[in-house]
């Protein structure tokens, strides 16, 4: 299986130990899994995944510090995760990141790991707080 869209499942409290098991997993779509705490860490020994979809986890409130082990990710939507307040530091070992969206994500405070992303494209941190753009990086 390559790719897996779970979307919508906003039932779903916990991720289950076996997705990490998934090799040849490619794409992810978490988006609308409002009601899931915590991404396990198995997750981050999918080494082939390049899209992350895990906007709208209202009830998620950190990622895993293992998720610099997702080394060919391209594609981090996290949009509407409010409840993440900072970036693990291994984010900045995601050398192929492309495309990171943090748009509405009201409880972050500063972005310091995405200092590193030198091939990151595309940054959406929308709406930006009201303080000085040095700050939040």
């Amino acid at each position: 299986m390559v790719h897996l869209d779970m979307s919508g499942c906003s039932g779903i409290r916990e991720l289950e130990d076996w997705l990490g098991k998934l090799r040849n997993l490619q794409h992810l779509d978490l988006s609308g899994c409002s009601s899931v705490k915590a991404i396990p860490e198995p997750l981050c020994g999918l080494t082939q995944l390049q899209y992350l979809d895990l906007s709208s986890c209202e009830c998620l409130d950190r990622l895993p510090e293992a998720i610099g082990s997702l080394m060919d990710l391209q594609y981090l939507n996290m949009s509407a995760c409010s409840l993440i307040r900072e970036l693990p530091e291994s984010l900045m070992k995601l050398q192929n990141l492309l495309h990171l969206d943090l748009s509405f994500c009201a409880s972050m405070r500063h972005l310091g790991g995405v200092r590193g992303l030198t091939t990151l494209q595309h940054l959406d941190r929308w709406p930006y707080k009201s303080r000085a753009p040095e700050s939040i990086l």
